[in-house]
């Protein structure tokens, strides 16, 4: 083998040796989900059982539906590089409210819009913030989101909005906070609901 092929091999078995390091030191990709708080009690409502309802997904600008898990600083927009939703905003909000409405044994039933059932109620929602906002030192999640109640003869319509203060300035502070404020938001939407039936 001449000595420039030589040098050849050589230099490769390096840049590989290189890649495989550079590789293994990356920090792992964290995926983080919304949960609901199953010791919390239900407010009571004595409603009536035999209304049903469909919860369509949420509808929201791109740039606050991403997987990525978003904040702003100085009016600028960025993602965490190594954080990520297990799905997009729109659809963890969905089931956080199709499960929570769910169990509270108010309704007859409670349906997402993939079943395409018929059902006496439908909710329709518009989400307008799902993010980690910085403000001078310190950093806040925000939700804010339109809900709309419907039938054939009747709107009801509210509007939600929720800020909450992340105990650490990061991704998992930021997921930490919007967990929070998603289970105040199902609560009170819960409540919303008994109140405009009961009308």
């Amino acid at each position: 083998m001449n000595k420039t092929l030589l040098l050849s091999f050589f230099t490769i078995a390096i840049f590989f040796q290189g890649c495989i390091s550079v590789t293994k030191e990356l920090p792992a990709l964290t995926t983080y989900t919304l949960s609901l708080d199953q010791e919390t009690p239900y407010h009571k409502t004595n409603l009536n059982q035999n209304v049903s309802i469909t919860i369509n997904e949420p509808k929201a600008l791109s740039s606050v539906n991403t997987k990525l898990i978003s904040y702003s600083k100085n009016f600028q927009n960025e993602n965490y590089a190594l954080s990520k939703w297990s799905d997009s905003p729109t659809k963890m909000l969905q089931n956080a409210m199709v499960q929570y409405l769910s169990n509270s044994d108010d309704f007859e039933f409670v349906s997402s819009s993939r079943l395409n059932l018929h059902t006496h109620y439908k909710i329709l929602s518009e989400l307008d913030s799902f993010e980690q906002k910085f403000i001078a030192d310190k950093s806040y999640a925000t939700l804010q989101i339109r809900v709309f109640l419907i039938n054939s003869k009747e709107l009801y319509s509210k509007q939600f909005q929720y800020t909450q203060e992340c105990k650490e300035s990061n991704a998992k502070g930021s997921v930490e906070a919007l967990n929070v404020i998603t289970n105040k938001f199902v609560r009170d939407l819960h409540i919303w609901i008994a109140k405009s039936l009961k009308e």
